[in-house]
């Protein structure tokens, strides 16, 4: 893991150097956060392989670096002991380290949402070499693909076969790059390097993102670009052309927060107060750096996305304010209250959300900081209004029924907030502190047990999770054990599948079609193995083996189930030429006894799969060894 991190580091760097910005940290996070858009543009627009691409910008990156290079050269001037105490060397040693030290050896996704989009889509870009292609299975083909190509940047770098680990990599870069943005912008309120460390010490030890997270879900990298333009409203431009320079940058993180996910377009509900900070001072050149880069990014994504995207309600502001939503918001509407209270309610009891909660309120009572509050206040509002709508006109069944996800949803909002908040109590507590305390002992020695304890937590957090990333099968794994148990047999039972494909014949030359049977459950062993299914190989075939399109077939049907009779039972298994039962009830017992050749296999159909080597010959029981293998530790007890 370490040298990926490595390589998105020095791009991100490499990037912001020609980028304008406060700060190195600032334009560095900026780096990071369009380095999905220019791997995107080239693709999508003019047809490049996306691995060329990737080494182009690459190549940007090291041009960058030398300016910077020649520009130190030239100035004959370069302060080591500033560069030395920097966060972008420091934490970014320290990460690199981490990761090389006790960093994971692997990722196996878990998450639902891993396995039908965040890991799916880029490991299909990969295979295909390109953003774009119309046999590619999209959960929402309308995302802004930005979390997608951040994950598979690493790759295309190093790596002829997909690879989940380097993914990890991109969180690891750009929470380095998000610490440097803190550092830039704490600068204005502690003036000495001792101070500027205990605070943000202090912000990342309890901040709601690490270095390493529990997986690759977007909700991580979000918050911090989240937070990041937000926090950038405590930096009061000390003239017009810095004014300028930050209106440019706040606009680049707000651009690259949208192309990272669409929701990131609701920070324009703060836009007043980024016009009041950074317009009023730099005129209509401030303005037009503020709002011109997310404006060209919505532009381009309208006219040169996927198909049809201008009009999904998921991934279309416009849409969904078009979406008829009013219809079932009396319904959902109270249970929406209720639950987004209790959300609240445990995020206030949080460290994060607590300090963030001070960090406002300080800010609130401090002219210069008094933008902030409103700012974080008109997002959450418009964020949550947005929200239910969402699910009032945009989602239907089950999905609005049970208000998917909610939580998430609102947790990843209030956590953005938290980091903003938690900024700002960092420069309310700066700007309390006596000039000579800056200069003290008692501040440097703070400072270095802040430090301290940034990297103990850090190695924690290695040594914590990264056997458990790699291994489902670890101890102290992040997720609930019953969630991880429920993807053990299909994990373990994947090498005899893979066999038996390679074996399989199909009469178009197509990959095989697999079945998995799990009668009256959410279909999360379909994900499973369609998620497995798809190709590895940079220029192979997208799939291995394809999944037929369902796992449940009942007589009246249901939410997860097809109501279906025998007949069109065995007409819908007979499309795939491997069978996997995994849940079998009464109703399909009896369809199942046709494709069975032996009493054993009969006895217990969960431990075989039902295979057919040829079109049109008969299925025969093979013995799955790994599933097998599953039971038999768990009847042990191990």
């Amino acid at each position: 893991m370490a040298p990926f991190v490595a390589l998105v580091l020095i791009t991100a760097i490499g990037l912001g150097r020609w980028l304008p910005g406060p700060g190195w940290g600032v334009r560095s996070l900026a780096g990071w956060a369009l380095l999905p858009l220019m791997l995107d543009m080239p693709v999508r627009l003019f047809g490049l392989p996306l691995h060329m691409v990737a080494w182009g910008v690459f190549g940007l990156a090291l041009v960058g670096w030398g300016r910077a290079g020649v520009a130190a050269w030239r100035a004959r001037r370069i302060d080591f002991r500033a560069v030395a105490a920097h966060p972008l060397p420091v934490l970014g040693a320290a990460v690199v380290a981490l990761a090389a030290a006790v960093g994971p050896g692997g990722y196996v996704p878990l998450h639902w949402d891993e396995l039908s989009n965040w890991l799916a889509v880029p490991r299909q870009m990969f295979t295909a070499d390109a953003v774009w292609r119309a046999d590619m299975v999209f959960s929402n083909p309308g995302y802004t693909p930005g979390w997608y190509l951040q994950i598979l940047y690493p790759n295309l770098m190093f790596e002829s076969r997909f690879s989940e680990l380097p993914g990890l990599a991109a969180l690891a870069a750009g929470w380095v790059c998000f610490g440097a943005l803190l550092w830039d912008v704490l600068g204005r309120f502690a003036a000495g390097t001792a101070a500027r460390w205990a605070f943000l010490s202090l912000v990342l030890l309890a901040a709601p993102t690490a270095w390493l997270g529990p997986d690759l879900l977007i909700e991580p990298p979000q918050r911090m670009l989240t937070a990041a333009p937000l926090i950038l409203l405590l930096a009061v431009p000390r003239d017009a052309a810095e004014a300028r320079r930050l209106a440019l940058a706040t606009g680049l993180l707000l651009a690259g927060s949208y192309f990272l996910k669409v929701a990131g377009i609701v920070l324009l509900a703060a836009l007043p107060l980024f016009v009041w900070r950074f317009a009023r001072p730099g005129g209509i050149a401030a303005l037009v750096g503020l709002l011109l880069p997310v404006a060209a990014v919505h532009v381009y994504w309208t006219l040169a996305g996927p198909p049809g995207v201008a009009g999904q309600c998921m991934t279309s502001p416009l849409a969904m304010l078009l979406a008829d939503g009013a219809g079932a918001l009396s319904r959902i509407a109270p249970d929406y209250a209720a639950r987004s209270l209790d959300v609240l309610a445990g995020w206030l009891a949080t460290p994060a959300g607590g300090l963030g909660i001070l960090g406002m309120l300080g800010a609130a009572w401090i002219g210069a900081l008094r933008p902030l509050p409103p700012a974080v206040l008109a997002y959450l509002a418009v964020y949550g209004a947005a929200l239910l709508w969402s699910y009032g006109g945009c989602v239907g069944g089950f999905e609005q029924a049970t208000l998917g996800s909610l939580e998430r949803f609102q947790g990843l909002a209030l956590d953005a907030a938290a980091l903003a908040g938690l900024a700002a109590l960092a420069a309310v507590l700066a700007r309390a502190l006596p000039v000579r305390a800056e200069r003290g002992g008692i501040l440097r020695l703070a400072a270095a047990g802040l430090g301290l304890a940034l990297a103990a937590q850090m190695v924690w957090r290695g040594v914590e999770r990264a056997p458990s990333l790699a291994d489902p099968f670890a101890p102290g794994h992040p997720y609930p054990a019953a969630y991880v148990e429920k993807r053990l047999p299909i994990l373990m039972g994947l090498d005899d599948l893979r066999r038996v494909v390679v074996a399989t014949r199909t009469a178009d030359g197509a990959p095989p079609t697999v079945a998995v049977i799990a009668q009256e459950t959410d279909g999360l062993e379909r994900f499973l193995l369609r998620y497995h299914g798809l190709g590895r190989d940079r220029g192979g075939p997208l799939r291995d083996f394809a999944v037929l399109p369902r796992h449940s077939w009942t007589a009246t049907g249901g939410t997860w189930s097809v109501a279906a009779a025998p007949e069109e039972i065995r007409a819908d298994l007979r499309r795939a030429d491997i069978l996997w039962p995994r849940r079998v009830d009464r109703y399909i017992g009896p369809v199942l006894a046709d494709f069975v050749d032996s009493a054993a296999c009969s006895s217990f159909v969960r431990a075989f799969l039902l295979w057919r080597s040829d079109p049109g010959t008969a299925y025969r029981c093979v013995f799955n060894e790994g599933v097998v293998r599953y039971y038999e530790t768990r009847a042990a007890g191990t």
